[in-house]
């Protein structure tokens, strides 16, 4: 079971100068969760975790939200004149990186495809506007993230009446239309390239010797976790910066699906 670091924690924040860090330790220090009341925090807190990492003991990769990724970068070379051993990335980054395709349709290529069934498609309550295609297709990507089903979805229409069943059933014919033409077209979408995260982890010996960090995720999706559970297993070490949310019934949410899993994935994963 995970155990606060109290005076670990203590000595952290008087040297930051911020309040309210806790620290659990997993398992032989190998799995470290650190929390802080401000996601402004983190990377500073980052910053004093890389510092104490011998760079001789192996590489650090950095896996933090796409619109922090720059923010991140430039702390580091501020910071440290520069690192040849640490790389910062998305989840989807990353894949780009190390798993190329001509085959992967970007977010703006999806967002076509989705605009063009919305003109073809007979919908009831979904209209054409400037907007709605990009925005049709985050929530496809959100459901297939976490491992949501056309099916599941359809389902669903059953127990909701009214617009609301209106607009799913409308959902639904684009979801299944999408995914049609992803097949008959022989192409995948950035959802299914991330579903070859865990896969592709477990191929490189690289991240047998590097130290992980996942730093400001405030939530974890299904797909999400799979790559996580991968990197504790097979990194040399690995560190979850995040967020310490403050209203109790997201921290109660946040516990139950983000810290609880993290931790369940090491002891999983050492058992």
């Amino acid at each position: 079971a995970a155990r606060g670091i109290e005076g670990h924690a203590a000595a952290v924040s008087r040297r930051l100068k911020i309040r309210h860090i806790k620290i659990w330790q997993i398992n032989k220090n190998m799995t470290k969760i650190i929390l802080s009341d401000s996601y402004y925090n983190l990377f500073d807190i980052l910053l004093e975790q890389l510092d104490g990492v011998n760079q001789a003991e192996g590489s650090n990769l950095i896996f933090c939200e796409e619109k922090s990724s720059l923010t991140v970068e430039r702390k580091i070379c501020a910071k440290f004149n520069g690192s040849f051993n640490t790389e910062v990335y998305s989840f989807g980054n990353f894949m780009r990186v190390h798993c190329p395709s001509n085959k992967t349709l970007t977010k703006e290529g999806s967002s076509m495809v989705v605009k063009k069934l919305l003109k073809e498609l007979p919908l009831s309550t979904l209209g054409l506007g400037k907007e709605i295609a990009p925005s049709l297709y985050e929530l496809i990507a959100q459901l297939k993230s976490a491992s949501v089903t056309v099916s599941d979805l359809e389902k669903a229409t059953v127990s909701v009446n009214g617009i609301l069943k209106n607009k799913l059933i409308d959902v639904v014919k684009i979801y299944r239309a999408y995914e049609e033409y992803l097949t008959a077209s022989g192409v995948s979408d950035q959802s299914q390239a991330l579903s070859r995260f865990p896969e592709l982890i477990e191929s490189m010996p690289e991240i047998k010797g590097a130290n992980v960090f996942l730093v400001g995720y405030t939530g974890l999706t299904k797909q999400n976790l799979q790559g996580v559970k991968a990197l504790i297993k097979n990194a040399r070490s690995f560190t979850a910066i995040l967020p310490f949310i403050t209203a109790p019934e997201d921290l109660q949410y946040y516990y139950n699906n983000v810290i609880c899993h993290l931790q369940q994935c090491r002891q999983h994963n050492l058992s």
